[in-house]
């Protein structure tokens, strides 16, 4: 029954190893797009507003219609674009928006849109956190009860070990010499 519970409790375990990774990966993915965007945000030391919005729409492999815009502006008379990197499935409109850019290189820069968007990102963090506690805490627990029931089994099988031992021996009860069998061995009272 305990070496049943010690299967089941490393199950759970690898399952939350599992989650422990999902977890880290999330963390890591998302704190790493957010630093890398904050980065970039600082570097943008400029900002103008777009000059025309261009829609671009493709059909993915679901048969949905999804559109992302594309923002033009012009600094010192030199044309340039920044991509939303948002794809949504409503047509996101051609209302010109904020562009935030390097005055030493306008050709890097960010959208009104997403620069609010990282700040969704802050959001994700947390909850990748939480996960990677959970699962934390969870092994944790495991890890006590697998060396509880380990323990028990231990002392489990001295019992069994000691009980065989004491099967074959001679024991007397009021002065007369009996052999125990397993069964009987519990029921009476050795003296």
């Amino acid at each position: 029954m305990l070496n049943t519970n010690n299967k089941k409790i490393k199950k759970s375990k690898s399952n939350i190893y599992l989650l422990l990774v999902i977890g880290i990966s999330l963390f890591l993915s998302t704190g790493g797009i957010f630093i890398f965007n904050m980065i970039k945000l600082n570097n943008l030391d400029s900002k103008t507003m777009s000059t025309k919005v261009e829609v671009k729409s493709y059909v993915n492999d679901s048969g949905n219609t999804i559109y992302s815009s594309v923002y033009h502006y012009r600094i010192n008379g030199q044309d340039y674009s920044c991509d939303s990197n948002v794809s949504s499935n409503d047509n996101l409109g051609t209302e010109n928006k904020n562009i935030y850019y390097n005055s030493k290189n306008p050709s890097i820069c960010m959208i009104e849109y997403s620069k609010t968007g990282n700040y969704i990102i802050l959001i994700i963090l947390p909850v990748a956190v939480l996960i990677i506690l959970f699962a934390i805490l969870i092994l944790k627990k495991l890890n006590k009860k697998e060396k509880v029931n380990s323990k028990t089994i231990q002392k489990d099988d001295l019992i069994k070990k000691q009980s065989r031992r004491l099967e074959n021996m001679m024991i007397s009860k009021n002065n007369e010499i009996i052999e125990n069998s397993k069964d009987d061995y519990y029921d009476n009272e050795i003296i």
